[in-house]
């Protein structure tokens, strides 16, 4: 089950941020995001929504284990809003992520670990998330199965 965890979210944290490099570069000539607020917020609105679709949807798939499924959920919605969709979506676009990010040194974005955001400092968040999601998974596999163990241990 940690197999399917642990692709659910590459799945999701990939196919979020192609939805983003591909929906932004479709509609930003059109509708000038930069200089028409509005429709900006709609696009970070069905954004959001899109992200939250995929995490439901991981989570159902996930839901034979509860702790795979919010394991899931937590690391899907951290590495997205941690820098990694943002470091993935100058990559499928094919362009060096900017020097600067200043968008993510809102106070919003509360799972940047580091400020201000950069490239190295979005890589690095990204690194620390990706590895404090590993621990979890590893520590929470290890305690499940020491507890299924233990619950099949005959007492006596």
């Amino acid at each position: 089950m940690w197999r399917r965890a642990v692709l659910t979210v590459a799945i999701a944290v990939v196919a979020w941020s192609v939805q983003d490099a591909v929906v932004w570069r479709l509609l930003s000539g059109r509708w000038r995001f930069d200089h028409d607020p509005v429709h900006g917020a709609i696009y970070q609105v069905v954004h959001q929504d899109v992200l939250v679709a995929f995490i439901a949807i991981g989570a159902i798939w996930l839901a034979r284990s509860y702790w795979h499924a919010a394991w899931f959920v937590a690391a899907t919605w951290t590495l997205c809003y941690g820098g990694l969709s943002d470091a993935l979506y100058y990559w499928i676009a094919l362009q060096p992520i900017p020097e600067t990010l200043p968008w993510l040194d809102d106070p919003g974005h509360i799972v940047v670990l580091f400020h201000p955001a950069t490239t190295g400092s979005i890589l690095l968040s990204s690194a620390v998330w990706v590895t404090i999601w590993t621990v979890a998974l590893l520590l929470g596999n290890l305690t499940c199965r020491a507890a299924s163990r233990w619950a099949r241990t005959p007492s006596g």
